[in-house]
């Protein structure tokens, strides 16, 4: 129910007999199915009651639905559960990051990223056993697309979580 022209047909419902609205006062059903179920018999003041009730449980009804599925979508979106990142993991990077970085430069030599995908472990980097060849560690590194700085011998802590967090 969108709520619109609620109150013509508000107007048809309660309409009473008069110039305009030449309707049936005794309304029969049986007149009804001769006219070829077509209604012409006149409103009652019930009619208030009815829609005010009806419009307003309704309303409600899909309010509440909209609202629940809202929330249940910012739920599951916020599930931390379900992620495979998590607070644990990302502050087990920042430790494995800071042994490649010890003066906190925010950048590791590409020498050593493989090293630190090592260290790092699964979710966010690998075992030894799933990339025992460089050629699969090539393929991973590739994977990531991860942006070099100064003259390809750098990779920058925020351009690697993010290309982690995405692969």
């Amino acid at each position: 129910m969108t709520g619109e022209m609620w109150e013509l047909i508000l107007s048809d419902l309660v309409a009473g007999f008069s110039i305009l609205n030449q309707c049936d006062v005794n309304f029969d059903s049986e007149v009804f199915h001769l006219n070829g179920n077509v209604h012409d018999g006149c409103g009652d003041s019930i009619a208030y009651a009815f829609m005010l009730t009806y419009t307003i449980i309704v309303s409600l009804a899909v309010l509440n639905l909209f609202v629940a599925i809202i929330l249940q979508n910012f739920e599951d979106l916020h599930n931390k559960d379900n992620f495979l990142i998590n607070e644990k993991s990302m502050n087990h990077l920042r430790n494995c990051w800071a042994d490649f970085d010890p003066d906190a430069t925010y950048f590791i030599d590409i020498v050593d990223f493989l090293s630190f995908l090592s260290k790092l472990g699964p979710p966010l980097g690998y075992t030894v056993e799933d990339n025992s060849t460089f050629k699969s560690q090539c393929d991973f590194l590739k994977k990531l697309e991860i942006s070099t700085y100064g003259n390809m011998r750098f990779f920058y802590y925020y351009d690697v979580i993010i290309s982690l967090t995405e692969n």
